[in-house]
């Protein structure tokens, strides 16, 4: 007999909100994080889209640490010397939120908290070496030798798959999947990011710019979004031989 229904590998919200739909339901599941405390090791943030956390955290907007909801959304093309700009604003991002700033590192850790208030057991600063295979499928997880059985694991690794890459479930990462990116968090002040941009209250803006147009083989992107009292921007490069 297993030890655990399910094992989630990674902490992140796909693999936090995996925990709490199946904890919620009755199951056993454990939830295994690398980083600790849980949001440590990633290097991301952006904007929540949709309403998806709304079928597994009723009510989540309440208790959620979301910056700022999107009031503006602009997309630009830009090359050497000129842009072409989509600027969206309506009053329906007003009256129906449906996209909002989150800082990773506050938002994983409050998923990993609701996983466990669900009933998952969630453990910290734990690396899965591997998958635990007999008969040809899995039966758990590795760590450090010691075998974890559960009758169902599930990989949620992001963007450094380890796990998923030792066991031939997916290849190596290359020039057009992944790129360089950089990111700074400017701290201004709320009311300055709202005289800058122009908002109000608690709303935000969102900016996304494709370079995909400069000369050579380099293509390039970059974003620009606000939180309650920062400006989120940076730059993703990756280079197409």
């Amino acid at each position: 007999m297993s030890e655990f229904d399910v094992i989630v590998v990674g902490a992140g919200p796909a693999g936090s909100s995996a925990a709490i739909k199946m904890a919620s339901q009755g199951l056993k599941v454990l939830l295994v994080e690398r980083g600790d405390p849980v949001g440590s090791k990633n290097v991301s943030g952006g904007i929540l889209w949709g309403n998806d956390l709304a079928s597994i955290i009723p009510d989540w907007e309440k208790s959620a640490p979301l910056e700022r909801y999107v009031e503006r959304k602009v997309t630009s093309f830009l090359t050497t010397d000129s842009e072409i700009a989509i600027d969206f604003k309506t009053k329906k991002f007003q009256e129906k939120k449906t996209g909002y700033s989150v800082l990773r590192t506050r938002l994983d850790s409050f998923l990993a908290r609701k996983a466990a208030q669900a009933g998952a057991m969630v453990v910290t600063g734990v690396t899965v070496d591997s998958l635990a295979m007999k008969d040809g499928r899995v039966i758990g997880v590795v760590n450090e030798g010691e075998t974890i059985t559960a009758d169902c694991v599930i990989l949620a690794e992001g963007p450094n798959p380890r796990v998923a890459m030792a066991a031939g479930l997916v290849g190596k990462p290359n020039d057009r999947t992944v790129g360089i990116g950089v990111k700074h968090v400017y701290k201004l002040g709320e009311n300055v990011i709202n005289e800058r941009f122009n908002l109000r209250g608690n709303a935000g803006f969102a900016g996304e710019y494709v370079l995909s147009f400069l000369e050579g083989d380099v293509y390039a992107g970059g974003f620009l979004y606000t939180n309650k009292d920062t400006v989120s921007m940076g730059v993703v490069i990756t280079w197409q031989p």
